[in-house]
Formats: structure tokens, C-alpha cells, sequence
């Protein structure tokens, strides 16, 4: 029963924590340095440039991270989304998330 009231303990106050941690791939986290480092909004040539990606797949990569909350869209558009920034939660605990995968 302790151990059953600690982990409902811990779901409720780390578990965005340790969702983010979960679903944070590899190519994820080096997309989130490289944003970290551009100092700007960072867009899918940027990341088809630094990934040798083709444009589609710079594309859906950046838009799956948006999609798991990992990105937000910088600017008023929303039918085209033409840059991103590492969200807010993301930042707050990228020490964290940064140690894991």
C-alpha cells in the first residue's frame, strides 16, 4: 500500500517529467540542441541542412515534435507553420530530459 501511495505520489508531480522523458527519441533530442544553439525560431531547412534530411522528412519530424508538445509554433499562422521553438516545459527541465536515451 506505501509503495502503491508513492508512485500516485510521483505520477501526479513528475509525471509530464517523465512522459516527455519517454517519448524523447534520439533524433528529438539533438533537434532541441541544435534549436538551443540557433538562437532563432528553427525551420525544417534548418534541420535538412544539419541532418542531411530530405524536406518532407525535416518536415514531419518537426511537426510530430510540435504534435508531442515538444515544439511550439513561433508567428500568427496556423494553416502554415513556417518555424518553431523548444516549448517552455521542454526547456525547463532539458537537464533532465538531456541525461536519459
Amino acid at each position: 500500500m506505501c509503495e502503491q501511495l508513492l508512485q500516485q505520489c510521483i505520477g501526479r508531480h513528475f509525471g509530464d517529467v517523465f512522459n516527455h522523458v519517454i517519448e524523447l527519441n534520439f533524433i528529438e533530442k539533438e533537434i532541441i540542441r541544435f534549436a538551443q544553439t540557433l538562437g532563432r525560431a528553427i525551420k525544417p531547412a534548418d534541420v535538412q541542412k544539419q541532418f542531411q534530411f530530405r524536406q518532407r522528412k525535416a518536415q514531419e519530424t518537426l511537426k510530430g515534435m510540435y504534435q508531442k508538445s515538444l515544439l511550439e509554433p513561433v508567428g500568427a499562422g496556423h494553416a502554415r507553420v513556417r518555424g518553431y521553438r523548444v516549448a517552455q516545459h521542454v526547456l525547463a527541465n532539458w537537464e533532465g530530459l538531456a541525461d536519459w536515451g
